[in-house]
């Protein structure tokens, strides 16, 4: 094995893999992964229950990387953007958000995105590359090492992948990451705590469902118009083929499918959009977060005048079992919901 590759960059997968490779025996790899993903250990050195020949081969043919936080920004309301570097190159930014009785990380899953969102800052940086496991994990883990590796914060209660990319078209890296998330020896989530955002990925719906993990489903939605949608989400899948895996993810784990609703200003927020959503809504469980629209340079929309808003709201409530409207946190600091873009934010410090 090169001294190049990542201990962590193939998770708890990878970590049996090696240990097979190695002829140790297979519960060499859960405690390893325990030292990594429980403790959080910076060195092969801290792991004190290991035969010292295999911490010796850890430490001379593997590496054990750490994200490192090059700039941050505190918004008005303590929400926290951080631009995270990886040591394999690239970057993407984090947003931690304290409420009062939680507190969540938005982590990001590619370096950019190809779905083509109109609305949305990651687009503008085009297609970038899917983070590994260790990637996508330390973006939670450097939310509680202290300054200056990490932000200092608490455990959040609450992950989202609903960062920098379209986490269902990394599918994969994506479900071992919260394999380890939800592993007793672990972290030890709640899989209801955890959600997964997408543009709607048919087959990574699928995959996510088949995976057992349970975990919550969000799906963009911004129009209940296929021709209109696929103007605002030209790399989205098509609703005839989304909802009636979203119809199944709700059957089979119990739970509402959240549909997330950008309100833009003589685009989507008719009388005529809420009269859809709302049949929409009814062919399955679900619920409707409508979502005020970030402002991002160079981006014509313009968000729903509050009138209109309040018009759409007023009309899916007595509708749908459940709408929330969602209140904008750290877009002050370009923290908000499609405005994360990476390294060239002029708000972090």
């Amino acid at each position: 094995m090169s001294s190049s590759i990542d201990i962590k960059a193939g998770g708890l997968s990878g970590l049996r893999s090696l240990m097979r490779k190695w002829e140790y025996e297979p519960y060499r790899a859960e405690q390893i992964g325990r030292w990594l993903y429980k403790h959080d250990v910076p060195k092969f050195s801290r792991m004190s229950n290991l035969p010292h020949s295999l911490v010796n081969r850890l430490e001379n043919e593997t590496v054990l990387s750490r994200a490192s936080v090059l700039k941050q920004a505190l918004s008005s309301d303590g929400s926290i953007k951080a631009l995270v570097a990886f040591e394999a190159g690239e970057s993407v930014e984090l947003v931690y958000i304290p409420l009062r009785q939680r507190a969540s990380v938005c982590i990001s899953s590619q370096t950019g995105c190809a779905m083509g969102c109109v609305f949305c800052a990651t687009a503008l940086r085009g297609r970038g590359r899917n983070l590994n496991v260790g990637e996508l994990l330390e973006q939670y883990y450097i939310v509680q090492r202290p300054h200056p590796n990490g932000l200092g914060r608490e455990k959040p209660s609450h992950i989202v992948f609903m960062g920098m990319g379209e986490p269902l078209r990394n599918t994969a890296q994506v479900l071992e990451a919260i394999r380890i998330l939800t592993w007793s020896r672990g972290p030890g989530y709640s899989p209801r705590r955890i959600t997964v955002s997408t543009c709607g990925v048919e087959d990574g719906i699928r995959e996510l469902a088949e995976s057992g993990s349970g975990v919550r489903l969000a799906i963009s939605l911004h129009s209940p118009f296929e021709e209109e949608r696929r103007d605002l989400m030209p790399g989205a899948g098509r609703l005839t083929g989304i909802i009636p895996q979203a119809r199944e993810y709700a059957d089979r784990y119990k739970q509402r499918i959240t549909f997330e609703y950008t309100l833009f200003k003589d685009v989507n927020d008719s009388l005529r959009h809420a009269r859809a959503l709302a049949a929409l809504c009814r062919t399955l469980p679900s619920k409707v977060n409508i979502i005020p629209w970030n402002p991002v340079p160079g981006i014509p929309c313009q968000p729903s005048p509050l009138r209109a808003v309040e018009s759409f709201i007023a009309y899916l409530k007595p509708r749908v079992p459940a709408v929330t409207l969602r209140r904008s946190r750290g877009a002050d600091i370009g923290g908000g919901c499609g405005q994360l873009a990476g390294p060239s934010e002029d708000h972090l410090q």
